[in-house]
């Protein structure tokens, strides 16, 4: 098993210990925005509207803007969400997938190759929060996280179709 070292929280950085993150934080983040929908008010939107304009306008300069920035952009987006949650668990779970080597290679793939996908998928989710309805939430939540599930999935079979075969 390939291991990327372990974070300052001790979880281990491979394959298997990105997918317990990313589990996690998808479970947290789909509970919290069903719990936290009556919650969001119209200054709220804004907030998200507002960031998500920031997100748009970094993508949109393209390889200008460096990926550093727009993954910044992203997390803040994402924390943005749950603040009024008071939940630090929650918020420090979106900062280490954020930070892990393989989530920036994961976002740096899908930023590179499709980056006005990256973008509708976070105005499809932020439409879907606008309802008010969990379920609407939930799917759109899920479907914005597709990719990086396929590509911990992808990247898992690799590692066990190909044992010896490394990976930056």
């Amino acid at each position: 098993k390939q291991r990327w070292g372990t974070l300052a929280c001790g979880l281990e950085q491979s394959c298997p210990g990105f997918r317990n993150v990313l589990d996690t934080r998808l479970r947290l983040e789909d509970s919290f925005l069903a719990s936290s929908l009556p919650d969001y008010t119209m200054a709220g939107f804004k907030l998200f509207r507002a960031n998500l304009d920031m997100l748009r306008r970094l993508v949109g300069r393209g390889p200008l803007v460096p990926e550093a920035k727009v993954l910044q952009a992203h997390k803040e987006w994402h924390a943005a969400l749950y603040r009024k949650a008071d939940n630090p668990l929650l918020l420090d779970l979106i900062n280490t997938f954020s930070n892990m080597p393989q989530g920036l290679a994961v976002f740096q793939g899908s930023l590179s190759c499709d980056r006005p996908r990256f973008v509708r998928d976070h105005e499809e989710l932020l439409a879907a929060i606008e309802t008010g309805e969990a379920p609407v939430a939930s799917a759109a939540l899920r479907e914005h996280f597709s990719d990086v599930l396929d590509w911990v999935a992808a990247a898992q079979q690799s590692r066990t179709t190909h044992p010896g075969r490394s990976r930056q």
